[in-house]
């Protein structure tokens, strides 16, 4: 009897035992998952854009980036640059980070496009995502309250010209400024809900290699990220 009871014992605490063993790999496993470096926390200021919030993690050699059904290969990213005149490519070819990042944008926003219901039957990605952003942008408006706080504060920049002679240009002006401050939230807000990951180890090369390179490609040194702002063909402002 007595050992009837003792191997009962044994039994309550074997399973309450591997119930806790189980427990605490599941736990370690998600913080291990929850710790996982992104790109802007192992490369601060290199991008404010979609890959900012990707997570880095071991893959093949040739896959890049994946997120979803999305993936994009390295060979991918070499024939677009070889698209490109010589001088530009050999800027690309060192900063490929952002060539990435570019593409990453063009083939998420399609896929937000198509979620949205926006038919993409031509073929035409460029205009479909030039679709996707002129549905963000309808409620977009300019006070008259903003545009006076703004020619308040710029009043030297207008040359002394009255308020009425310059309110058009004033209301263009910071329409087409929202537009762009709405497109790069919508953007970076994507990357922080399309769950991205990014091939380490090309993402450490690489990285490395955009943060030490100077760029004297198209906007000068300050709009490197020229290449992966908007997709090809988009103009999100106009």
């Amino acid at each position: 009897m007595h050992f009837a009871i003792v191997r009962s014992e044994f039994k309550h605490a074997l399973r309450y035992g591997l119930f806790f063993l189980l427990l605490l790999f599941l736990t370690a496993g998600f913080q291990h998952e929850s710790m996982a470096d992104t790109l802007g926390e192992r490369y601060p200021g290199l991008t404010n854009g979609l890959l900012k919030s990707a997570v880095l993690e071991a893959m093949d050699a040739d896959t890049l980036l994946i997120s979803g059904d999305i993936r994009i290969k390295q060979s991918q990213l070499m024939a677009t640059t070889q698209q490109q005149e010589p001088k530009l490519r050999l800027q690309l070819e060192k900063n490929l980070i952002f060539v990435l990042e570019q593409e990453a944008t063009q083939q998420i926003l399609l896929r937000e496009a198509q979620r949205a219901g926006i038919s993409n039957d031509q073929g035409n990605d460029s205009q479909a995502i030039q679709r996707l952003f002129e549905q963000m942008m309808q409620s977009l408006s300019v006070s008259e309250n903003e545009m006076r706080t703004f020619y308040s504060a710029n009043k030297e920049m207008m040359g002394g010209a009255p308020f009425e002679q310059v309110a058009d240009n004033i209301r263009g002006y910071l329409l087409q400024d929202k537009k762009q401050q709405m497109v790069e939230n919508y953007i970076q807000g994507l990357g922080n809900k399309s769950k991205i990951r990014l091939n380490e180890q090309w993402t450490a090369e690489h990285g490395r290699l955009a943060k030490t390179t100077p760029w004297t490609g198209p906007g000068g040194r300050a709009n490197r990220q020229w290449w992966n702002s908007v997709p090809r063909g988009v103009s999100p402002v106009t």
